[in-house]
């Protein structure tokens, strides 16, 4: 092994324990995050004595924890910023991917299964409650545009909404869909990337990243139907609803860390 090897094991090895800690960090967070939910709606439920703390609930629960945060999930780290700041120098530049939560739990919208009737709604509803959205898509997210119109050969197409990521430095394509994915959505998503790198995208910005959420999907499907389309198109699934207990178990049991 000459040296020129040994930077090349030394930096593989770097670039993967580290891909596979923030992927078992992020389903850590993912996990704590929908048990708190799930224990705090609980209790507001059917707590005992529910009713003595009522919209004070969330601030005693911080103090009594000595926690911030527990308000919009921002963390229980005591000192956020410092380890935001550590965070920052050792870790390696984040991709798109490092971005993306899986799978992204929208309960506080209010809806069901039965409400959910239009793309629309669904839109609206995020719109109503963009603070917790953001909060929910992850650190980064600054919301651009609604119903984005992109004109192409005298059509015009609309992109449900969009948003720049401060630290990826590029533009954020969120497109939504009431129904299992199909492979013309990525399609139609891989058409808007693909206008945004030749109309928008700025000189120092990096290639545009498109997020299609749906309420199921097959990876099988995804899979072949993105074959060959921008590697910047991930395909998430949405809840509506916090998991059931053994849904959490679940997603943990089978997590490919």
């Amino acid at each position: 092994m000459d040296f020129e090897a040994l930077v090349k094991h030394i930096s593989t090895m770097q670039s993967t324990l580290q891909a596979q800690a923030a992927h078992a960090v992020n389903l850590a967070l993912t996990a704590r995050n929908w048990l708190m939910d799930c224990y705090i709606v609980e209790f507001e439920q059917n707590g005992e004595d529910r009713a003595a703390y009522g919209e004070q609930l969330l601030k005693k629960l911080e103090q009594r924890l000595n926690v911030k945060g527990l308000n919009e999930r921002s963390g229980l780290s005591k000192n956020k910023e410092a380890l935001s700041a550590l965070v920052q120098r050792q870790a390696m530049p984040l991709q798109p991917k490092d971005i993306i939560n899986t799978p992204v739990t929208l309960e506080f919208l209010g809806l069901n299964d039965r409400a959910l009737v239009t793309e629309n709604d669904l839109e609206q509803s995020i719109l109503d409650n963009l603070q917790r959205f953001l909060l929910e898509m992850g650190h980064g997210f600054c919301f651009e545009a609604r119903q984005k119109r992109i004109l192409i050969d005298g059509d015009y197409f609309f992109a449900d909404l969009v948003f720049y990521h401060r630290i990826l430095k590029c533009h954020v394509i969120v497109e939504l869909k009431i129904d299992k994915f199909r492979n013309e959505y990525a399609s139609q998503l891989n058409l808007y990337l693909n206008y945004f790198k030749a109309k928008v995208m700025q000189p120092d910005d990096n290639p545009p990243v498109g997020i299609l959420l749906c309420t199921e999907k097959g990876d099988t499907l995804v899979k072949y139907a993105t074959a060959g389309l921008d590697p910047n198109i991930f395909v998430q699934k949405y809840m509506i609803e916090l998991p059931t207990e053994e849904e959490i178990k679940k997603f943990i049991s089978t997590a490919n860390y």
